[in-house]
């Protein structure tokens, strides 16, 4: 799998990193085909609005939740700009967590044919300190963080297991995690595939400049 959620861009390096682990995987003596996301394109909005639900509910339960100690002027620019956003969709929550619920029921039926589905962790290598700091308005903020982390949020909600092996790197020596997820209460599969490709193809544990 190639595209995150929204088809929100992936980086050059990033695809290569994918393409050389099914390349790895076939070599094995695995079948690699390519496929596109399991999951309804309503995925994406409905986990970013669930999301603002919870930064909401921190700024103004956050004292209840972690007790007197909770100062809700301190909390990050991102959880103030996701709050502010939920206070704007409230209405279509209840829509977005029916959905949400049903989510792995929906996506087991594509691993009747598929063991594993192979993706990037990542749309791009790690980026330089500050491209997701503090001082970053809200919307940019926003739009990075989508486009860095648009793979790993069905894992996320439907709890279905999933590994990242560091099986590429970027042209500054970075490492580019390849995620492998499969179905539910398959682990054994997911740690079995990750030991034969370690054995095959170890990755590097330093860096040229450590």
């Amino acid at each position: 799998m190639r595209e995150g959620l929204r088809g929100l861009p992936v980086s050059p390096e990033t695809l290569d990193a994918v393409n050389e682990a099914a390349l790895l995987l076939e070599g094995l003596g695995h079948h690699v085909e390519t496929t596109k996301s399991p999951v309804a394109d309503q995925f994406g909005p409905d986990f970013l609005r669930y999301w603002a639900f919870l930064s909401f509910t921190l700024k103004n339960a956050g004292r209840r939740i972690y007790g007197p100690g909770f100062d809700r002027s301190r909390t990050e620019r991102l959880t103030d700009g996701l709050s502010a956003m939920f206070l704007r969709e409230a209405e279509r929550l209840p829509g977005s967590l029916r959905r949400l619920r049903r989510l792995a029921a929906e996506r087991e039926p594509s691993f009747e044919r598929l063991d594993v589905v192979i993706s990037p962790v990542l749309g791009h290598a790690p980026p330089p300190i500050g491209y997701l700091g503090e001082e970053v308005d809200f919307t940019t903020h926003l739009t990075r963080l989508l486009r860095y982390t648009s793979f790993t949020p069905v894992q996320n909600v439907s709890g279905s297991p999933a590994i990242s092996l560091p099986l590429g790197r970027s042209a500054e020596g970075l490492p580019i995690g390849i995620q492998f997820a499969g179905a539910w209460g398959q682990e054994r599969t997911l740690l079995e595939l990750a030991y034969e490709v370690e054995q095959a193809a170890p990755w590097p544990t330093r860096t040229s400049s450590d």
